[in-house]
């Protein structure tokens, strides 16, 4: 790999000649975190397509900001389910720095190999004219992903395939997508584009059909094209039958190219449509709001396109990991000399409900412009599972709640606790409120310890899990800010219950 995170091939005999085993990571890259897929949910997938791609700010030592230089901040993660990184190069390798902020977050991420125009053909002739080749080809593809840790591929031809060569490509996406999930696990997905129709012409279809079922069948899921209407997603479910259906990503280009209500700020009309048929999208370039809007605030514009969306998207993925450390970080640092510089390694775990309104992001932090109670992160960690400790290093006064799913049982019965919690922060309010009792009541069972940290050890509260993490402002009279929220195990001298956490 090249030294500064990036790395991709441009023709056939480079890539098969290449020692993979140079190709390495320049540290141990992070693991996907935070992970939860269901097979029944409907998915996004993400595909970044931006100036070319490996662009500067891609790269691991970042970039002083500029108008040329001003980085696609991804601050909406978990309403992503798959990121794919984009390019017209034969065989593009996500950016060790995309992969890495991905992983944290929950999200799967692909290389996309694709062949086009007259170049491709010629491509795709010295490829699928021999299983050896294509054997060799799977092997290397395969171990890009082993060594800078992705889970998979688009494939994309967008040019003829001669109808002796259509076998080899059905052999290709078939012993390609079994061995990835063979190789690399469950995690591991193979994603065809709707272009090449099972005759071998190039012929988008924009729906599922005769045409590019053979296709679907053979990998992960079809990423349809963009110029669909809604009579395509009618005979779309007629052919699905009820089978695969979140496996069926519908296109939307945010540049507007063929697209339904034409992209830009009305993504919202073609997600609409996807979501009363119950399948899966793919948003091409969100990049968008950077390359048509130079110099402004890439912050606002972020805001400005996805709040609009979220109503349309899948519910986000919960934190899951037990362990967790964010400084909320947008990856931009002030330098003495007044320039700002971006590092996508620096960015920190980004909340699940960001939004331009209540928080904000900034370059020390998170900040907090209105009282009241702001959700963080969901979460979907048992109690006795969860870390021990959980910090919040904030210039306010502000305490974490944690809310807990509620026992249906409990609730039935009469019996328990709501399952809401106002533990630590200094000068915060440690409460939990009865199901029935009309007030707020304080149990024994929480209990004050040193440097002003709550003891929690309510043993009804273990093997259920807790839903939301919370900060909670009674009263504001300026703006608060929260510089870091951590996870963490007890060390040696600090208390030790069987079973129990505290926060402060």
């Amino acid at each position: 790999m090249c030294g500064d995170g990036c790395l991709f091939f441009d023709d056939l005999e480079n890539f098969l000649s290449t020692d993979l085993s140079t190709k390495l990571p320049p540290y141990k890259l992070k693991n996907l975190e935070n992970f939860t897929f269901d097979e029944k949910r409907v998915k996004t997938l993400v595909c970044h397509d931006m100036k070319g791609g490996y662009l500067e700010q891609d790269k691991l030592e970042g970039c002083i900001l500029t108008d040329s230089c001003y980085p696609y901040l991804i601050l909406h993660w978990w309403s992503m389910d798959i990121f794919c990184y984009f390019s017209h190069h034969f065989i593009t390798v996500p950016p060790v720095v995309w992969t890495e902020q991905a992983h944290k977050h929950g999200v799967i991420v692909l290389g996309t190999f694709i062949t086009e125009f007259e170049g491709g053909e010629k491509l795709c002739e010295k490829i699928f004219s021999s299983q050896e080749v294509i054997d060799e080809l799977i092997e290397k593809m395969i171990q890009l992903c082993i060594n800078l840790n992705f889970e998979g591929w688009l494939i994309n031809i967008e040019n003829i395939m001669k109808p002796e060569h259509l076998p080899n490509l059905e052999y290709f996406l078939q012993e390609l997508t079994q061995k990835s999930r063979q190789i690399l696990g469950k995690h591991s997905r193979i994603i065809w584009y709707d272009s090449v129709t099972n005759e071998g012409k190039l012929d988008w279809q924009n729906e599922l059909n005769l045409y590019n079922r053979k296709w679907f069948d053979l990998t992960d899921g079809i990423y349809l094209n963009y110029a669909w209407n809604e009579e395509h997603l009618q005979r779309t479910l007629e052919l699905a039958a009820g089978q695969r259906l979140t496996e069926i990503y519908l296109g939307v280009d945010v540049f507007g190219r063929g697209c339904m209500g034409g992209g830009g700020w009305n993504c919202s009309e073609p997600l609409e449509l996807i979501k009363k048929y119950g399948l899966s999208l793919a948003l091409f370039a969100p990049g968008w709001i950077i390359e048509c809007f130079v110099g402004e605030c890439v912050l606002e514009n972020s805001f400005r396109f996805w709040s609009p969306i979220k109503e349309f998207l899948p519910a986000q993925r919960p934190l899951t990991s037990s362990e967790f450390d964010t400084n909320f970080s947008s990856g931009i640092t002030l330098l003495p000399d007044g320039t700002k510089h971006f590092k996508m390694t620096s960015m920190g775990l980004q909340p699940h409900y960001l939004d331009s309104t209540n928080l904000h992001l900034t370059l020390s932090g998170l900040k907090i412009i209105s009282g009241g109670e702001h959700i963080l992160f969901l979460c979907d960690s048992k109690l006795d599972e969860l870390p021990k400790v959980i910090k919040a290093v904030s210039i306010a006064k502000i305490g974490i709640k944690l809310v807990i799913e509620e026992d249906q049982e409990k609730i039935r019965t009469g019996f328990g606790f709501f399952g809401i919690a106002f533990i630590g922060g200094a000068g915060a309010y440690t409460l939990i409120k009865r199901r029935f009792a009309h007030k707020i009541v304080v149990p024994g069972l929480i209990t004050l310890i040193v440097n002003g940290s709550w003891l929690y050890h309510e043993p009804s509260y273990l093997g259920t899990y807790a839903e939301e993490i919370r900060p909670v402002i009674d009263k504001i009279y300026e703006e608060q800010q929260i510089s870091a929220l951590t996870s963490t195990f007890p060390t040696a001298n600090e208390p030790k219950q069987s079973k129990s956490w505290y926060i402060w």
